[in-house]
């Protein structure tokens, strides 16, 4: 395996450090992402690793949901229980998936009650671009932003006037159906997406029957106050019925029928030397999920119900100036209200909570060298304060080149669960972090080249304690690796980018790597790109990973295509196959993938 290592690791480093030619032009290109310091700064100027999955990108790839768009990230590694219908929980350079705070433009999303979110549940159709923030980023976003930020940026209300209709059949009795529509008014914009996905899945047994019935409203409008106000409203309603298998060894499996609704207006302001927003937000979320167990010693089969109405509110106010010198600071206050009743859930099943918070960030250039640095102060009437410091330095090479340094302390907030479920302990501490990362960043107009050592320290990890049959902070995880990333473009049509994660994860629930972490991750996509026909090669690989109870789920190399042609101006057909190779393969012990599988796509705008 080390032979393997050192070798796919050269021919990353090789890639990285291919000299554009000669005969190239190359211009320095600013690649702009908000996450990083929640302004809009170039990507370049940001001391943390940040990738980013664009418009482009989006429309290439044989995506459904969230989860299919994140999984050829460098060091974002999508733990797939099964399928479609299957659950998907997304690990971020060995941080796991309720260390990751989710934003939906700006609005944290994690749930109260378990801290994550279902990443199958969120359609492609409403997201303009997502930004991975790999680093610790609690200084900025409190808790959650332990192991990272992932951003979706929503489809913008002030595009051209265009609707566009998108009919998808597959295998497995896959049907989607996309309506969109942009429209202008005088001082206004409004954007209207509808996304309605169903699916028999793959898994024919009949006691791992599943099937998903996933539909999703988006409206976004966009009223101009001024030429440097404007208030945006956005509402989201998203209902997914799904019938889920378990482990194909036990005779598990189970129904969610999951209901979500989101209302959020914010105010927005670009003025001269400062720019400011004020957002409010209210989502209510109600969740009914049946979960069949097997017969076991310790009595028959039966069933676990969980009957949620989870409702949050929050309030954000952000502002950046540009007054001063070489120093560009942000600051703001940000107050959220939660609320849980959980039939699962003691004392009365229904529980509230109140954070709230500040924070400030200076960067600060002098000649080639950038300074970050920047706190955030959390009062959670739960668990107590925290305080979350960073620091961030830049040293720009050239031009083109960077050299960068972060070093971050976060932290993770008790769920209720952890709180009040099975096990539940309200003394429960809040997990906590350190993260250090450096690397070199390149980029021109046709190629991207970055190289990142990281290192995490997570301590007072949050784990059920058999002996004393409670919630406790006991354990502890050294997490540290390398990722390579590079994009580039070869003349008018080729365009190659390659992503490798190596990962070393030891924490205290088992001997050597961790659960579910593998070694070794790689993605490697081809584009050609011509006037009226493209096709898309994604491959990736993915090392073996320990599984519980010291078995192993064997490494596997995945292959999907994708051909796309346009049969008018206003007409484009596409054919996607995945898993090319009809490989069988399992990411989750006990869940096996789907072979080879087919999507015919035809979409027409007017």
């Amino acid at each position: 395996m080390l032979r393997k290592t050192v070798l796919v690791m050269l021919t990353a480093l090789l890639i990285l450090a291919v000299p554009v030619s000669a005969q190239e032009e190359v211009m320095e290109l600013d690649e702009i992402v908000v996450t990083a310091s929640r302004y809009q700064e170039s990507i370049m100027e940001t001391p943390v690793s940040i990738e980013v999955i664009d418009q482009e990108e989006i429309e290439a790839s044989n995506a459904r949901n969230l989860a299919d768009l994140l999984q050829d990230a460098g060091g974002v590694y999508i733990k797939n229980f099964s399928g479609l219908t299957g659950k998907k929980d997304v690990i971020i350079r060995g941080a796991r998936q309720d260390q990751i705070l989710y934003l939906l433009d700006g609005q944290p999303l994690n749930s109260p009650q378990d801290g994550v979110i279902r990443l199958e549940d969120i359609p492609i159709s409403i997201i303009k671009r997502i930004e991975i923030s790999k680093s610790a980023s609690s200084s900025i976003y409190g808790a959650n932003a332990m192991g990272g930020v992932i951003n979706i940026v929503t489809q913008a209300a002030d595009k051209d006037n265009e609707t566009e209709v998108n009919f998808g059949f597959g295998s497995y009795n896959t049907q989607n159906y996309i309506l969109t529509t942009n429209y202008n008014f005088d001082n206004s914009s409004v954007f209207i997406s509808y996304d309605k996905l169903s699916s028999d899945d793959h898994r024919d047994d009949p006691d791992q029957k599943s099937a998903l019935d996933r539909d999703d409203i988006f409206i976004k409008y966009k009223y101009n106050l001024s030429k440097r106000s404007n208030l945006n409203f956005t509402y989201r309603y998203n209902n997914t019925e799904s019938n889920y298998p378990g482990s194909d060894a036990n005779d598990d499996y189970g129904f969610r029928d999951d209901q979500d609704k989101n209302i959020r207006i914010s105010l927005d302001q670009n003025l001269k030397n400062r720019d400011r927003t004020l957002l409010v937000y209210n989502n209510e979320r109600e969740m009914y999920d049946k979960t069949r167990y097997p017969a076991s010693m310790f009595g028959p089969a039966g069933y676990n119900i969980t009957d949620v109405d989870i409702l949050k509110r929050g309030l954000n106010y952000k502002e950046t100036n540009y007054n001063f010198d070489n120093h560009t600071i942000n600051y703001g206050f940000e107050i959220i209200e939660n609320e849980v009743e959980d039939n699962e859930l003691s004392t009365n099943n229904t529980h509230e909570n109140l954070n709230k918070a500040l924070y400030i960030q200076d960067k600060f250039r002098l000649n080639n060298n950038i300074f970050v640095y920047g706190a955030r102060y959390d009062d959670h009437d739960e668990y107590g304060a925290n305080l979350s410091p960073k620091f961030g330095y830049i040293y720009e090479l050239t031009d083109n080149w960077n050299f960068n340094f972060n070093y971050g302390e976060a932290y993770r907030a008790p769920t209720f669960l952890d709180l009040y479920g099975f096990g539940g302990n309200e003394n429960l501490k809040a997990e906590s972090g350190k993260t250090f990362d450096l690397g070199f960043k390149y980029l021109d107009s046709i190629c991207r080249r970055e190289i990142t050592f990281f290192q995490r320290n997570f301590e007072q990890l949050i784990t059920y304690n058999s002996n004393t049959s409670m919630m406790e902070n006991i354990d502890e995880a050294d997490i540290k690796g390398i990722e390579l990333l590079t994009s580039r473009s070869f003349d008018d049509n080729w365009t190659i980018d390659f992503a490798y994660t190596y990962l070393e994860a030891r924490d205290d629930s088992v001997d050597g790597q961790s659960l579910n972490m593998p070694y070794n991750q790689l993605a490697l996509n081809v584009k050609y790109d011509k006037e009226n026909y493209n096709f898309v090669l994604d491959n990736s690989y993915v090392d073996e990973t320990n599984s519980y109870g010291g078995g192993k789920v064997d490494s596997y190399f995945i292959s999907d295509l994708k051909l796309v042609t346009d049969l008018s101006e206003s007409k484009e057909l596409a054919f996607e196959i995945n898993n090319l190779f009809d490989k069988d393969y399992e990411v989750v012990d006990g869940y096996p993938m789907p072979g080879r599988n087919f999507m015919v796509n035809l979409s027409t705008k007017f």
